[in-house]
């Protein structure tokens, strides 16, 4: 159980104060102001901030990695009004953490949010809970990118050579080595972080341009306005065509994810209270206009649905018969080193987690912090459950 020191132990909340946007210090007192010491080098500007966020959501290709998927749950109108659908609740839940992030920019973010807009009974339960349920969002996220990412490689293998490649365990030892390689990147800290993410901002910019314009303006037919937004495919065998539909407009859910990530590198951000905010709704709305112009070029440049569902790797079909062989490999390229960034970021922002819970628990000599109380009560509850 739980011991009787840690029931007794403290949580105080610290209430904002007015600081001098003149000092120098702005960023630290605010942090002393939430009853934080600063531990962090701020060196991140808006840029990155947004560039962090942007490019870990990845919209390039993680809409297209669900294209195959998509078509059989709802076909061309599904994707289409699927995201019409998620974009406003994204929009809203983008609005909110931009509130909270400008109110405390902490490196936690939701974890350490739990607990400071909880209250001092419930505030510790919250952030455990919450902390559990991220971690098994991040491990999920990061094993599909990481899949992803080695489906990508050997997806351009097969494009240029007449030996196919289906093994099994080669994709698996693939996979293994894209997370240690992303792993190993991360270790050169936040510094190279910044170089790649400033890299890749051009990278996905200019690679949506080109593949947005390049699929429509090569292909050999183009669907009509008619088709692309009211064709309704169904091959889940389910009956229920709403079920069908939700079960579509998961792709724009799954793609429309990752935004909050700036959060975590907020305390290396410069006058964070009001970068970090920006940075959030910046990434958003770019997101949303970049996966809307995607979707708009894919969706009319369809050339044989039939050829798509029943296709082992549709995206790699759909952009075989829109252009040839060359520009499809290119283009896998670039979805390829686009994935991979936001495999590297996706852990680049659970280290960074994970140093600002050390360094916290390291900076408190007097009162025991949230997270670690937190991590107390994680703890005892393994050992209760291990104990006879």
């Amino acid at each position: 159980m739980i011991s009787e020191q840690t029931k007794n132990w403290e949580i105080e909340k610290v209430d904002i104060q007015s600081v001098d946007p003149s000092n120098l210090d702005y960023d630290a007192q605010r942090l002393h102001d939430l009853g934080y010491k600063q531990e962090f080098k701020r060196e991140i500007s808006l840029f990155v901030q947004a560039g962090f966020s942007f490019t870990t959501m990845a919209v390039l290709p993680n809409w297209l990695v669900n294209f195959g998927t998509s078509m059989n749950a709802g076909g061309p109108s599904s994707m289409f009004w699927g995201w019409i659908v998620v974009v406003p609740f994204v929009i809203c839940i983008a609005l909110s953490m931009a509130e909270i992030v400008s109110a405390y920019p902490l490196a936690g973010g939701v974890y350490s949010w739990s607990f400071l807009l909880s209250n001092k009974q419930w505030g510790p339960f919250m952030a455990w809970i919450n902390g559990y349920a991220y971690l098994i969002g991040l491990v999920t996220a990061n094993i599909t990118l990481a899949w992803t990412s080695a489906e990508f490689i050997f997806d351009v293998a097969n494009v240029l050579n007449i030996k196919q490649i289906d093994s099994i365990g080669a994709n698996v030892g693939l996979y293994c080595g894209i997370i240690i390689a992303a792993t190993m990147y991360n270790l050169l800290g936040m510094k190279f972080s910044g170089y790649l993410n400033k890299f890749l901002v051009f990278w996905v910019g200019i690679g949506s341009i080109i593949i947005i314009c390049t699929i429509p303006a090569m292909a050999p037919t183009h669907k009509s306005a008619s088709w692309v937004f009211t064709q309704f495919t169904n091959n889940t065998g389910y009956e229920n065509q709403a079920l069908v539909f939700l079960l579509g407009l998961l792709q724009a859910g799954w793609t429309l994810v990752g935004y909050e990530c700036g959060i975590q590198i907020v305390e290396g951000t410069k006058r964070a209270d009001v970068t970090a905010p920006r940075g959030i709704l910046i990434c958003v709305i770019s997101a949303i206009i970049q996966g809307f112009m995607l979707i708009i070029s894919m969706l009319f440049s369809i050339q044989d649905l039939d050829e798509l569902v029943n296709s082992e790797s549709p995206l790699v079909t759909f952009i075989l018969r829109a252009t040839n062989v060359s520009i499809t490999a290119f283009f896998l390229v670039i979805l390829l080193v686009t994935q991979f960034a936001s495999l590297s970021n996706h852990f680049h922002r659970d280290y960074d987690a994970y140093i600002w819970i050390y360094s916290l628990l390291a900076s408190y000599n007097e009162r025991v912090s949230y997270l670690h109380q937190c991590i107390l009560w994680d703890h005892s509850i393994w050992e209760d459950l291990a104990s006879p």
